[in-house]
């Protein structure tokens, strides 16, 4: 392998890892948030991220906060061919160790994962930091249903060309959460149109 190659190979394998630990750092909240509020349909008493991000930061640890007041960012969203997927005005984010921040986005049950390209510091800036789906910024719902995070079920997270878009996948972002918890990889950024054509889940 070539040096850039070596090094994108270790980057992703590191975006992969702080992807699952969030996944799993998020649902060990959710469930205690659960037990604390008596079940998740009590959780959703509010229509903005600043609610839901009030109930799960207690449940995190080491994380940053902006004195007396929720951290909060404008962000926006693209595809890796440059599409604008969302933006907010702005976000409350928390940030959590290993670099792993969380945007609350504008309702209650929709979140990024963010991976790096963003140091979580106080800001109140109107110019929005810009993320790439998939990449560095990864989708996900809390469904109050099913008492876990997990992709939107509008999605199509197992669509290689729709993962390195960023979606939408029938109107919803479509997340590689999914993708890289099954396949281990983000070959979607490398090889998604050979993929989809040969049905396989992996550039090799």
């Amino acid at each position: 392998m070539t040096l850039p190659s070596v090094i994108l190979n270790y980057q992703e394998k590191a975006t992969m890892t702080k992807v699952k630990k969030a996944y799993s750092i998020i649902n060990q909240a959710y469930q205690k948030a659960s037990f604390d509020y008596g079940g998740p349909r009590n959780m959703w008493d509010c229509s903005a991220g600043d609610c839901i991000y009030e109930f799960f930061t207690k449940y995190f640890n080491n994380i940053k906060t902006c004195g007396d007041r929720p951290c909060q960012i404008v962000f926006q969203i693209i595809g890796s061919t440059g599409r604008n997927i969302t933006s907010s005005s702005p976000a409350f984010y928390t940030a959590l160790a290993d670099g792993i921040t969380i945007f609350w986005y504008n309702d209650p049950e929709n979140i990024y994962i963010i991976t790096s390209g963003f140091k979580a510091t106080e800001t109140n800036s109107t110019t929005p930091i810009k993320l790439i789906a998939n990449k560095n910024a990864f989708h996900l719902s809390l469904y109050a249903d099913k008492q876990k995070a997990g992709t939107m079920w509008c999605g199509d997270s197992w669509d290689p060309v729709n993962l390195y878009n960023g979606g939408p996948g029938n109107g919803c972002p479509a997340s590689a959460v999914d993708w890289i918890m099954k396949n281990g990889n983000m070959d979607y950024l490398h090889c998604a149109q050979k993929m989809k054509d040969n049905g396989t889940n992996s550039c090799k």
